[in-house]
């Protein structure tokens, strides 16, 4: 199986995208660029930008310091997790790279106990994470109109797993801030401005986009819509006013707001029996 660290180009006849770090680290539409290249090798981000191109939120959206202890429980049964899970902190390995029907096939395998969290070393965040066994294979499929990428979660465990799931890719700006427009089909439009002064305006870290499975950007001529299957919602995020990226991240479920509850079995999961299999999808087209 090949590593995940080998770069695997998918091409259309007018898009171009690139898989690095197990990351889609590129998505350029006849060479303009719409993905923050932070997986590519050599790309090294500002200290106000984010260190990642995507990655994905499983089991957990959004924090967990449960009492400060950071765990979470699924009957009796209690584990260790951080902000947004476990499957950040575990690698993609290629599976397929197939040039003829311009996919790359990754695959992201768990069979249980502890590994280390790369959130560690802050205020009381955990040394390790565990979770229950489970595959996830991600798919980047391109064609002319722009990319799709999918998402096979499957539970190998013997337990009814409770999750919440989101993919949280990142994006360049392709103009100034001060022009860039979010649409959702819901009717909510959001300046990118918006976005970047959330957590000053308002105190929270995202943009919550309830009830949405479609959304817009634009910011002059440049833009893409992004269209999600089998999620609920959109948060809108950047990291710092001086970044030159942001993201749209498609999500099952919410984060809570109150920070004194801040646990993500709040009622609100979906639940994944044993041995079966949830599906996800996004859209990327190109304007």
């Amino acid at each position: 199986m090949a590593q995940n660290t080998s770069i695997f180009p998918v091409e259309s006849r007018l898009i171009r995208a690139t898989v690095s770090n197990g990351q889609l680290a590129s998505l350029q539409k006849k060479g303009v660029e719409y993905m923050h290249n932070a997986a590519m090798p050599g790309v090294t981000p500002h200290d106000f930008e984010w260190s990642k191109s995507e990655i994905v939120m499983f089991p957990v959206v959004g924090p967990v310091d449960t009492d400060g202890d950071y765990h979470v429980s699924l009957g009796d049964e209690r584990y260790q997790l951080d902000q947004h899970g476990i499957s950040r902190a575990l690698p993609f390995e290629v599976k397929e790279h197939n040039t003829t029907d311009n996919l790359v096939r990754l695959v992201q395998s768990y069979e249980g106990g502890s590994i280390p969290n790369p959130k560690s070393g802050g205020d009381n965040n955990p040394l390790k994470l565990n979770w229950v066994p489970y595959t996830l294979e991600k798919t980047l499929r391109v064609q002319d109109w722009g990319a799709s990428v999918t998402f096979h979660l499957t539970n190998n465990s013997t337990k009814d797993m409770k999750y919440m799931f989101g993919w949280h890719p990142a994006f360049k700006i392709g103009g100034t801030k001060e022009k860039g427009k979010l649409t959702a089909v819901n009717g909510e439009e959001y300046s990118l401005m918006d976005v970047v002064d959330v957590k000053r305006t308002t105190g929270h870290s995202a943009i919550f986009v309830e009830n949405a499975n479609k959304i817009k950007y634009t910011n002059g001529r440049y833009g893409f819509e992004m269209i999600a299957t089998g999620f609920k919602h959109f948060m809108l995020w950047c990291p710092d006013p001086f970044s030159s990226m942001f993201c749209i991240e498609p999500v099952t479920h919410l984060p809570v707001r109150d920070t004194q509850e801040r646990n993500y079995l709040n009622g609100d999961y979906e639940t994944l029996k044993p041995g079966k299999l949830a599906y996800f999808s996004v859209a990327i087209k190109m304007l």
